[in-house]
Order: C-alpha cells, then structure tokens, then sequence
C-alpha cells in the first residue's frame, strides 16, 4: 500500500521543493508513469498528460483496477500513514459498480483504450483546472472561455474529462457519491459515443445513478434550490404522468411523443425543466434495460448523424463543428423506431406498470 511518505517523496524531493515525476496508485500500489508504460501503456500515456497539473497542485493519479478510469484527486484523499485514504477504496468500488451497470447495456463496445479521466477538485483549484485544459486542447479552450468558470462540474468528450467541485458552496442536496457515479457513467458513455442528443446522454447517466445509489444527485446545469423528494422514485413519478385519467385531462396524447423529451438540451435552457429530466430517465431507462444490445447501434447512427451534419464547411478543406447543432425530431424517432416499432408507446406501457421504479444489479 502507498504511504504518505511515498507519496510525498514521489511528487517532490525532499529538502529540495525540486518536482519530480507523480506516481500512479493502481491496485494499491504506487507505480512511476514510466513504469506503468511497461503494464499500461495507455493508462500512462493519460496520466502523463496530467503530471503538470498533479505536480502543480499537490493532487494524485489513481488508477481502477481494469484501467478504466483514472482518478485525479485533491490532497484531500492523500493517503494516511501506512495505509491508503478509506474513501479512495469507496470510490474505487463505486467506479466498479458504475462500470458494472454501464456494461449491462453497451453491448460489444470497447473495453480497452486510454482511461476517462474524472477529477475530484477543490473550488480553489478549479480555474488552475481550466486552464490546463486550455492548454491541452483547443476545443477544450473554446469552452473555457466561454462557459467554464460559470460552472461546478462538468463532463467533455474532448478531452474525455468529467469533473466535479468536492466543496462547492451554498449546496445542501449534494452526495460526493453521486457526482462520481454520475460523471463515470457519462464519460464511459462518451467514450462510445461522443456524440448524443443531450437528453440521451444525462439520462443513461441518471439511470446508471439510480441503479447504483437508488437515489439521484447529480443535476448538471440545474442552479437553485432541489428539494429533498427530487432524490428518489423517478419511476413513480413516470407511472403516475402516464395515468390514462392523467393524459386526457392534460389533453396528452395516451402515448408519449418524442416532442415532449427529445429536444431538450439543459446546457442550453435557462431554467432546468424537471419534468422533461424525468422523461429522459425514462426513455433512457427502457432502452438501457429493455434493449441493451441494440444500444450501440443506436449511439452509432446518432453520432455519426450528429458529426457529419453539425460540420459548418469554411472552405473546401477547412470545417467547423456548430456546437447548437441538435438532432432533428424525427429523425430521432426514426432511429428510436429503429430499435423497436412502436417503441414511445411501448416505453409508456413499461411506466405505467412501474417498471421504470425497479431496476436490478443482479
């Protein structure tokens, strides 16, 4: 097990404030990013673009035993003399288990490749944080500049980085936990598949936190109050909005209808719709339980959907990818239709028999 000690010595020489090159805890064992390139070449590879940032701000690498994830965390988890920080082995295990429930429905997809990379930061840390990711990557920059210091957490797929603040301020509905399992889930997803309307996207995220915590904290571009009953029973939630009674006294439709979920975009909405989250849990839900190994063929045709029609030509040559460019309505619902005829009324089925409320790890 590292030690303090180790740790100390293998961020900075001792007595000299000289940095050296961070180490890597993986399977309980501190390892030099040289040494990992001979094990894990694309895990060291990762970590090595990280050692700047790690040897600035006095954080650690550690790595999931399957090289999955890797965890950029605050000095706050250093480990304690003679045995490793308890809750580095917590979120290590619930990086297992959000591994677990994302495998049960992306199919075939590739389990190898360099690790996502989730940070735990500290509020004081966060715009050293931004700016190294200015620094590696342009696009990254774009996004800096635009909106990074209005947010307390956040998941790219270039880079492939999730984040989030672990002392934010004025916050009282917040579970560490939740925030990791969440982001994990995401960045997992995105590794697949880039590119997917964003109600696709936060809502395999939500299912997969559900089934892992069986409660929900995690509210990306949500700001203002939560209530304690928006943690739990989503499902009910689904089963009592689908109500047949319910439906025709709104003047619904019985059935849901891709224009009541599929062209939200929180990140772009200046106030968080609760109702469209829980129905983009929902349809989320009944693909990732109901049709787990047709996943990756719907994330394949919507990101190349996605990719190819978001591009903005400059020239004949040169393109620029339009970051408000979202799928259009029907042809999601094609795709959806794709994966099962009828697929929005049979989804409206599965919630009113409360299915949406019960979902097992085993």
């Amino acid at each position: 097990m590292a030690t303090l000690m180790t740790w100390l010595a293998a961020t900075t020489v001792l007595g000299t404030g000289i940095a050296q090159e961070p180490s890597v805890t993986w399977r309980g064992e501190d390892h030099s990013i040289a040494e990992l390139r001979e094990e894990a070449a694309d895990a060291a590879m990762v970590a090595d673009r990280w050692a700047t940032f790690v040897s600035e701000t006095g954080y650690r690498l550690v790595l999931s035993d399957e090289r999955r994830v890797l965890l950029v965390l605050s000095p706050t988890y250093a480990p304690k003399p003679k045995k490793e920080h308890r809750e580095v082995g917590v979120m290590l295990d619930l990086v297992h288990r959000t591994r677990e429930a994302f495998d049960r429905f992306s199919g075939p997809v590739e389990k190898k490749g360099p690790p996502a990379v989730i940070l735990c930061v500290k509020t004081d840390d966060f715009p050293v944080l931004l700016e190294h990711l200015g620094q590696m990557d342009s696009r990254a920059s774009d996004w800096v500049r635009a909106m990074g210091d209005r947010v307390a957490g956040f998941v790219m797929s270039q880079p492939l980085v999730g984040a989030w603040i672990q002392d934010p301020a004025g916050v009282d509905e917040w579970n560490p936990h939740n925030e990791l399992v969440h982001r994990v889930a995401q960045v997992l997803t995105r590794k697949e598949a880039p590119n997917l309307p964003e109600w696709l996207q936060v809502g395999l995220a939500w299912h997969v936190e559900d089934a892992v915590q069986r409660s929900i904290y995690c509210f990306p571009h949500r700001a203002g109050f939560v209530t304690s009953g928006s943690h739990t029973d989503w499902g009910l939630w689904l089963a009592n909005h689908f109500k047949p009674s319910r439906r025709k006294s709104q003047k619904m439709p019985p059935a849901l209808q891709i224009e009541e979920f599929a062209h939200w975009a929180p990140r772009r909405e200046a106030e968080f719709d609760c109702d469209k989250a829980y129905l983009a849990f929902g349809v989320a839900r009944y693909l990732a339980t109901q049709h787990p190994t047709k996943m990756p063929d719907l994330w394949w045709r919507m990101t190349s959907a996605i990719e190819k029609n978001s591009k903005i030509w400059i020239t004949d040559h040169e393109w620029r990818t339009d970051p408000e460019y979202q799928l259009p309505l029907e042809e999601q619902l094609q795709m959806l239709e794709a994966v099962e005829p009828g697929l929005l009324e049979k989804a409206t089925k599965y919630f009113r028999k409360r299915r949406a409320n019960r979902v097992s790890m085993k």
